[in-house]
C-alpha cells in the first residue's frame, strides 16, 4: 500500500486499500545517515527563523532526531480483503520495524480481513513482535477504529469505490475521490476531442462502470 521509508510528518488519510499486504510499512532506515553535513547547510539558511519558520513551523524542531520516522498519521482510511484474493495473503495490517510509537498516530480507520484474525507486524524495538488487532488496541493506537467489512462496487473487475448504498461507511467521514471526473477533458489548448483512440496503447482502452452506487 504505502511504504514510509523513513520519512516523517507523513499524513495517509482518506485512502481505499484493498489486498494490500500490508496497507502501511514503516521502518527506521536511516540512523547511520551522515545528518551533521545536512545540519551544516541547514544552519547556512538560518532554517529555523523566518521565512523558514513562518512557512514551514516543524522544519524548526526537524533535527531534534534525525532519522527517525515521527509523527507520522494513518487515519480515516479503509483496508479491506477480498474473498477474491485473501487466500493468497497474510493477514497484515501493518508492518512496523523502527517505528515512532510515540508520535506515530493510528485513528478512524475501517478495516476487514474475511476469515482470519488481523495482525500487525514489526512492533517493538527489535522489530519482531506480532500483535493482534485487539493487543494492537490495547496499546492505544487505532482509537475509533472498527473491524466491518467494506462494500466494494466490482471486485471482481478491480473497481474498488465504496457501495455507499449499502454502507454506512460515509459517517466515518470517509470522503470518496470523484473518480468519475479524474482524466481527460476538452479544453481549448487541447489538439483533438475528443481523444483519438489509436493514441492509446495497446490494453489501455478505457473500462466502463456505472457511478450510480459510488455516490454518497
Amino acid at each position: 500500500g504505502v511504504t514510509i521509508g523513513g520519512g516523517l510528518d507523513n499524513t495517509v488519510e482518506n485512502n481505499i486499500f484493498a489486498d494490500c499486504s500490508p496497507a502501511l510499512h514503516i521502518d527506521n532506515r536511516w540512523p547511520d545517515f551522515p545528518w551533521t553535513p545536512l545540519k551544516a547547510k541547514l544552519d547556512a539558511v538560518n532554517y529555523s527563523h523566518p521565512p523558514y519558520s513562518n512557512r514551514y513551523p516543524a522544519l524548526a524542531n526537524y533535527m531534534e532526531k534525525p532519522g527517525k520516522p515521527a509523527n507520522n498519521r494513518f487515519e480515516r482510511n479503509v483496508v479491506g480483503f477480498t474473498e477474491i484474493h485473501a487466500p493468497l495473503l497474510e493477514p497484515v495490517l501493518y508492518d512496523l520495524p523502527g517505528f515512532d510509537g510515540e508520535t506515530t498516530v493510528f485513528k478512524n480507520n475501517t478495516v476487514h480481513y474475511p476469515d482470519k484474525p488481523l495482525q500487525v507486524h514489526g512492533y517493538g524495538e527489535d522489530s519482531t513482535e506480532t500483535l493482534t488487532w485487539d493487543s494492537w488496541q490495547a496499546k492505544g493506537y487505532d482509537a475509533n477504529s472498527r473491524i466491518k467489512k467494506p462494500v466494494f462496487l466490482n471486485p471482481e473487475l478491480d473497481f474498488f469505490a465504496l457501495r455507499f448504498k449499502d454502507d454506512p461507511i460515509k459517517e466515518w467521514d470517509f470522503q470518496p475521490l470523484p473518480i468519475h471526473t479524474i482524466g481527460l477533458y476538452k479544453d481549448e489548448f487541447r489538439a483533438s476531442w475528443p481523444v483519438a483512440k489509436d493514441a492509446r496503447r495497446d490494453g489501455m482502452e478505457p473500462r466502463t462502470f456505472s457511478i450510480s452506487a459510488v455516490q454518497p
